[in-house]
């Protein structure tokens, strides 16, 4: 009896082992499945930008990854020429990027197409403190942050330095007083009065790169106001008192530009004939220019025995602050994308302090965060920009495109001699006026 109460005990030892051992094979088998057979790729968030190359961009989407192993972005250059067609027609089809790049003008036109950030994500204080002022006023709009500017150009002036100590000219001007005088000792003229050299490239539309920001930096050192503050209406057109005195601060800009491409004013150096500007510079027909640092690297390649430098930008000399001209490029999250909350991860990452001076260091951009000001300020080259972007300033454009044209309208304009300075202005704030009102 004994013996069979044994073997009893025995075998259900056995059988529970039995039980036990199919349980453990059963559970680490089962998890072993998902990493072998069921594993989810990483959310794959489209990147969509101009001018930065892969090269730029891929240490730090490899970096991303590294960070978020859920998460990876590719990246796809377009040329600036084919990239807002492609984009727009993309976004209306519903197969456009998750993250793209818009010029810090484009806000108004693309408003209605970004994700802007939650408050989790990013909010207004953390924004203010790292970025610099124009980042604000251009890509938050109603309390919402649309976007992140990865870096922020400005104008400034380049100059041939044989030219200039040529001419006895020991510092490139820093007032407008200054460069008018260089302007005049800097220009060749031939004895029928053909321009040979131009002092200064400026006073056109079409053969000056960037003639709508350059005039519209000249309205606002002058103190207009280029539009109301309910953004309805133009009002670079309008009077500025000062004291018991007013002026037209718009049209003294608008003046003072055109007089450069003017035969019957002293300081006439430029008309519709000559190169374009950028080219005028690169081959030694023109002292001066004022432009981006984006231009330097092709500076660099096509005119690599040329002796030039760059200088702030000039500034009115009776000024309380210095007012500097910003265009840049910035990322902001599409309003269709699958992964919204990813995509804004991205562009936090992309702008953290280590990250953006990766960017700044392998683009060779001006910096975007007011923490590495200090760092780039002492760059040979972007050492200016990087100080400017501080009193970097912008306009509400509501049709940025439209705008240029009416620009470029009343410059040529008063260049003709078909309107005055005054009547130009006045109709162009008008025009601007109606396309604001469209919005």
């Amino acid at each position: 009896m004994l013996f069979s109460k044994q073997k009893l005990i025995i075998a259900l030892i056995g059988l529970l082992v039995t039980v036990l051992i199919g349980a453990l094979v059963a559970f680490f088998g089962s998890s072993k499945k998902p990493t072998t057979q069921g594993s989810t790729p990483p959310a794959m968030l489209q990147v969509w930008g101009v001018f930065d190359t892969s090269d730029m961009i891929a240490p730090l989407t490899r970096a991303f990854h590294e960070r978020y192993k859920h998460l990876d972005a590719s990246y796809h250059l377009y040329t600036i020429e084919e990239y807002e067609n492609v984009l727009l027609n993309a976004l209306a089809s519903g197969k456009g990027p998750d993250v793209y790049m818009v010029n810090n003008t484009w806000l108004p036109r693309y408003i209605e197409r970004l994700k802007p950030a939650s408050p989790l994500a990013l909010d207004i204080k953390t924004f203010r403190d790292a970025f610099v002022d124009i980042a604000y006023e251009d890509l938050v709009a109603n309390q919402k942050i649309y976007g992140v500017p990865l870096h922020v150009d400005t104008l400034a002036l380049f100059y041939n330095k044989d030219y200039l100590a040529s001419a006895g000219i020991a510092l490139p001007p820093s007032t407008w007083e200054e460069f008018l005088a260089a302007t005049k000792l800097l220009t060749r003229r031939d004895e029928k009065g053909n321009i040979q050299r131009a002092g200064a490239a400026l006073g056109t539309a079409k053969n000056i790169n960037r003639s709508f920001d350059i005039l519209s930096l000249l309205m606002m050192q002058q103190g207009a106001h280029m539009v109301s503050d309910d953004l309805t209406r133009a009002t670079f057109d309008a009077p500025l008192a000062i004291g018991n005195e007013s002026f037209f601060p718009g049209e003294r800009a608008l003046t003072f530009y055109t007089d450069f491409a003017n035969p019957r004013k002293q300081v006439y150096s430029w008309n519709a004939l000559q190169d374009f500007s950028l080219d005028a510079f690169f081959q030694g027909k023109a002292a001066m220019m004022v432009n981006y640092s984006r231009v330097i690297p092709l500076i660099e390649s096509r005119a690599p025995y040329l002796k030039w430098n760059i200088a702030p930008m000039p500034q009115i000399a009776s000024r309380d602050t210095d007012i500097n001209f910003g265009n840049y490029w910035a990322l902001v999250v599409s309003s269709t994308s699958k992964y919204p909350e990813q995509s804004w991860q991205f562009l936090k990452f992309m702008t953290e302090r280590d990250n953006a001076k990766r960017y700044a260091d392998n683009a060779r951009r001006p910096v975007a965060r007011r923490d590495l000001v200090d760092v780039q300020k002492a760059d040979e080259k972007l050492g200016v920009f990087a100080v400017q972007s501080l009193t970097a300033r912008s306009w509400y454009q509501a049709d940025n495109r439209a705008i240029e044209e009416l620009f470029a309208d009343m410059i040529e304009s008063v260049v003709k001699g078909s309107d005055s300075a005054k009547d130009a202005i006045v109709k162009a704030a008008r025009q601007v006026g109606v396309l604001m009102r469209k919005q």
